[in-house]
């Protein structure tokens, strides 16, 4: 919690996952919380390691294999 404010301090976590093939537009609107790019590359900001397993997941669920995952509390560099 953030002193004397009675509220605990949220700190999101960057992430980029890239994905073997590519997806079309109904799997990518599976992930409408985050950017999906043509290369098929998932990326945006959860706020622990859970959140980040649920995406990992959701990808699992939908037959994607995971080829890079990219992790930073920092800017994720361009994955263009």
């Amino acid at each position: 919690m953030s002193p004397g404010s009675g509220r605990a301090i949220v700190r999101l976590v960057r992430v980029v996952i890239r994905v073997a093939g590519s997806v079309g537009p109904v799997v990518a609107s599976a992930f409408d919380d985050l950017e999906v790019r043509t290369e098929t590359v998932v990326s945006g900001s959860v706020v622990d390691d859970a959140a980040l397993h649920g995406v990992l997941q959701r990808l699992r669920d939908l037959g994607l294999s995971v080829a890079d995952l990219w992790v930073s509390s920092n800017d994720a560099p361009d994955a263009a």
